[in-house]
């Protein structure tokens, strides 16, 4: 096929694909609840094999284009009623179209199953990923992350060490697996899992929830170390500090953690209790 035949047959699937989203584009831009029985923005939208008979070879750029889709779906729901029915579709034409297009199944896994809670739809996507990937590390990571946050420990073990098998999984990551084993969910554990995730994707929404929780639990870990201090403290002078400068004046510590997101601690002298609020991003 010489260029201007390319030319022509690529507009020809543009035009097609136009035609065939202009009314999703329209419904699922209509966010507000006005309408008490909406058609189902599903109605309009393209079966995957209607998508696939007409890329005439330009699956990929069709992907690219249904993953611009997914994102933009993302962020207006995200900005109305926080409901996905149909991303899981989108996702499913985007990575049908690029079976190896790895960001589309870890980060459409990730959503649907951690902030859309939609876990059956979003394992699907995970285990499509690993089929279809059987030797990137990345799809079956993703899924021993998504099994060990639902706290289901005997999936995430299963899928961690499917992952330790594969070639390039980095040697750092291979602790996850003993760590589901033994049902560890330790602040430490669960930072160093949010750090794997944030380098392993390229996505920025993934790395900021990463970024988000690596705060939470750090701060976690700063409330239990001051606590301890403060018991500590009470063992050796047989008081409660009546102040938490006290710990480090007293060399307890060698000086107070630093508050995260900028939620100062709060320390209750007559309990020797030490609080904090949730870091909010």
């Amino acid at each position: 096929m010489n260029r201007i035949a390319k030319t022509f047959m690529l507009a020809l699937i543009l035009l097609l694909l136009v035609f065939s989203l202009y009314p999703l584009g329209k419904d699922i831009d209509r966010t507000s609840p006005v309408n008490a029985n909406p058609i189902p923005e599903l109605f309009y939208f393209p079966k995957t094999s209607f998508i696939k008979n007409i890329a005439f070879g330009y699956n990929n750029l069709l992907a690219d284009i249904f993953w611009l889709r997914s994102v933009q779906y993302i962020g207006q729901h995200l900005m109305s009623d926080n409901q996905y029915p149909y991303l899981y579709h989108i996702l499913d034409i985007t990575t049908s179209l690029d079976p190896r297009f790895i960001n589309a199944y870890n980060f459409g896994s990730f959503f649907l199953v951690i902030y859309g809670n939609d876990k059956k739809e979003g394992i699907e996507l995970a285990e499509k990923g690993i089929k279809n990937n059987p030797e990137n590390w990345k799809p079956a990571f993703e899924l021993g992350f998504i099994y060990y946050m639902k706290h289901d420990y005997a999936n995430a073990y299963k899928y961690f060490s499917l992952a330790n098998t594969l070639p390039g999984m980095p040697d750092m990551y291979k602790t996850f697996a003993p760590y589901a084993l033994g049902k560890f969910a330790s602040p430490q554990q669960g930072i160093q899992m949010w750090e794997a995730m944030a380098k392993m994707s390229d996505n920025e929404f993934i790395r900021s929830s990463a970024r988000h929780n690596i705060a939470v639990l750090t701060q976690k870990i700063n409330v239990d170390t001051l606590n301890q201090a403060v018991q500590a403290y009470k063992k050796r002078f047989h008081l409660l500090p009546s102040a938490l400068s006290q710990l480090v004046e007293t060399g307890i510590l060698p000086q107070l953690p630093e508050p995260i997101g900028g939620m100062p601690y709060e320390y209750d002298p007559t309990t020797g209790i030490v609080t904090a609020q949730i870091p909010k991003f």
